[in-house]
């Protein structure tokens, strides 16, 4: 026996096939924007090589102020393509050759890839150059930056946090009318007219069935089209068991006219009053409600987990400190700069120069000034431990410092260097110490070393020779796998750093 539930199962499976082949031609807004992000993610390699080299090539100010020309070899932007590999035995012709017959030799062409600078140099032929992408200045922060971050940030401010974000979750009775979703919306107006009509549905089947009774005793050998043991078996609603005992009702009562007796009659009208008096209940409950069925795709706001964090930049500004140490040291913290206020909104940062004196400066006389002296970094260190005892610690903040300098100090001075980095290192998330140098470490980068050994987890330590390693020595610090690979991370920095003598 076939019931319309079934049918309408199919209907159901093949409606899932159509919608699984519609395709979304709209127009799509802002459709240049996503591919150029596309094309950006698949030279990204390149991209992060031209960044790293333009900013061993430009001036402090002029790093990532108005992008950048990055050459792309055009073989990295063809489109893919199935072609036969080298080698086996190929005797098809192509469909539409005239030149050349099965089993004729083909003599192999003279020389000659392009001229362009990505294929080879060639006496003769055609090149192709390289094609230039520029990168703006956006794009070449977020390069450059997209992976890194501070590490062993303990996110303990939330409460404060002032920043928020819209993020999925359930649903709500109000909203646009563009955030509906139809799915919940429709799931929930059939659930409330089953749990509605289901008493009335249940009623009229009893009805159904006291009829039935009534004429099965003028129709005895009428096939009925209920079968009540295989609609339980299917899990058929109340519904489609009513419409089959309507049928039934309705046959058997073409085939019982003129032989019921007066008193059979009588009952089957009063049941035929009382199933009206249902289906007429039954129809007068409301086919959608909006109150109780609409249901809207729900986007609260939630405070995003900040920090209130300050890094303390400490750079040494002595004598031994040449114009090109302090240029080094100065696109360090530039990059270090940028880094910070790109990236978190609630990280202070505490500018420091020192020679023999220690002194705290804004950010334009920490990057201009041209003050210098002698060298005593403890004075430095101590200034940092008793500014972030007083104004940071109480407050919860995680504590930073990156120090940069040319690992010269006075051999009196290292031992009250030492207790000052150790009383830092006891509270700090983060110590990064740059030596700027050429020579062999100076008796700074020594000590360190030994306070390193025991601090691995909040102190590293890189070497700038040349231009060049600024960049690498910045990512190596702040590099995201610092939270997951800590001992590959560290040794990444450290192969900076030429063996001491």
């Amino acid at each position: 026996m076939s019931f319309a539930p079934k049918r309408g199962k199919q209907i159901h499976q093949n409606l899932e096939l159509i919608v699984a082949v519609i395709v979304d031609s709209r127009h799509v807004k802002n459709a240049g924007i996503e591919n150029r992000r596309r094309f950006i993610d698949r030279i990204k390699g390149q991209a992060k090589k031209a960044i790293m080299d333009s900013i061993s090539d430009r001036k402090i100010g002029e790093i990532g102020k108005e992008g950048i020309d990055v050459n792309v070899n055009p073989n990295d932007i063809s489109e893919p393509s199935i072609a036969h590999g080298k080698g086996g035995n190929n005797r098809h012709v192509h469909p539409g050759n005239k030149k050349y017959h099965r089993g004729q030799e083909i003599p192999k062409p003279n020389g000659g890839g392009g001229g362009g600078s990505g294929n080879g140099a060639s006496a003769s032929g055609e090149g192709e150059d390289d094609f230039v992408f520029h990168l703006s200045r956006e794009e070449f922060l977020d390069l450059f930056f997209e992976d890194l971050e501070l590490p062993n940030m303990t996110r303990k401010n939330l409460v404060e946090s002032s920043q928020k974000i819209r993020r999925r979750a359930g649903y709500t009775t109000t909203g646009e009318a563009n955030q509906i979703n139809l799915l919940s919306t429709f799931m929930r107006r059939k659930g409330r007219l089953m749990a509605t009509e289901s008493p009335h549905y249940r009623e009229m089947e009893e009805i159904l069935q006291e009829m039935i009774s009534v004429l099965s005793k003028y129709t005895p050998s009428l096939k009925t089209h209920f079968n009540k043991a295989q609609a339980e078996e299917d899990y058929l609603p109340l519904k489609f068991s009513v419409e089959a005992l309507q049928q039934d009702v309705a046959e058997m009562k073409i085939s019982a006219r003129g032989v019921m007796s007066h008193e059979d009659e009588s009952k089957i009208r009063d049941l035929e009053l009382r199933l009206e008096e249902e289906e007429g209940k039954r129809s007068s409950i409301v086919r959608w409600d909006d109150v109780n069925d609409t249901r809207y795709n729900n986007y609260p706001e939630f405070p995003v987990p900040e920090n209130k964090s300050v890094m303390f930049c400490v750079m040494d500004v002595s004598g031994s400190m040449d114009e090109e140490k302090k240029t080094f040291a100065k696109i360090f913290y530039f990059l270090l700069h940028t880094f910070l206020t790109r990236n978190y909104s609630t990280v202070d940062i505490v500018f420091i120069r020192h020679h023999e004196r220690a002194k705290e400066v804004d950010e334009e006389e920490f990057f201009y000034s041209r003050e210098t002296g002698g060298t005593i970094v403890s004075s430095a260190l101590q200034m940092v431990d008793d500014i972030a005892r007083e104004r940071f610690l109480p407050q919860g903040y995680d504590v930073y410092m990156a120090q940069a300098s040319d690992g010269d100090n006075f051999d009196h001075d290292i031992q009250a260097s030492r207790d000052a980095i150790e009383s830092i290192l006891t509270y700090a998330q983060g110590v990064f110490y740059t030596e700027i140098t050429r020579r062999p470490q100076q008796n700074l980068w020594k000590m360190y070393n030994e306070v390193k050994s025991t601090h691995s987890d909040n102190f590293w330590m890189g070497i700038i020779r040349e231009k060049v390693d600024i960049a690498k020595v910045f990512r190596g610090f702040f590099a995201k796998t610092y939270n997951y690979n800590r001992a590959d991370a560290v040794s990444a920095v450290n192969a900076y750093a030429a063996p001491s003598i």
